[in-house]
């Protein structure tokens, strides 16, 4: 196998990766709504508030740009799941709060996603599995590096 069909591979599992519906885990909501969702519950409890996360903090954190991040939001507060709300103190600034049906579907999501991850540990082994985490951690770095550049050189 050359290099052409080594590259052709990997992005082809790449995709393939990207294609995994997790929905089965998260009934309701879709893959990057349940992540948004486990994003404010992190945020809020790593800073002690009561369920909430700056906008500002979600976008940092994930990535997104601000209307891709907006539509999500607006889906989960059309489905009851959170709300978003302007600081009382800094009127700028946008809080995200997960309401009670927000915080009840991320508990149970949660308990099937770690029942999820022991049966895979169990299938996998869990030596195999971080081995693998190690070397797709490594492929980015060097995919990264490499990326960085190839565009230097344009």
């Amino acid at each position: 196998m050359d290099g052409m069909d080594l590259f052709r591979q990997l992005i082809r599992i790449r995709e393939c990766y990207h294609r995994l519906d997790f929905g089965g885990l998260h009934p309701g909501v879709g893959n990057g709504e349940f992540a948004v969702m486990e994003l404010v519950y992190r945020h809020s409890r790593q800073h002690g508030s009561i369920f909430g996360a700056y906008v500002s903090e979600l976008l940092r954190t994930t990535n997104a740009s601000p209307p891709a991040l907006s539509r999500v939001l607006r889906m989960l507060e059309k489905k009851g799941l959170c709300v978003r709300q302007a600081d009382p103190q800094d009127r700028r600034s946008t809080c995200v709060y997960l309401t009670e049906d927000g915080l009840r579907l991320r508990e149970e999501s949660s308990g099937a996603m770690r029942r999820f991850a022991k049966s895979v540990i169990g299938s996998m082994g869990e030596e195999e599995l971080t081995e693998l985490i190690r070397l797709m951690v490594r492929l980015e770095e060097v995919l990264q590096t490499e990326l960085r550049e190839y565009q230097k050189g344009d």
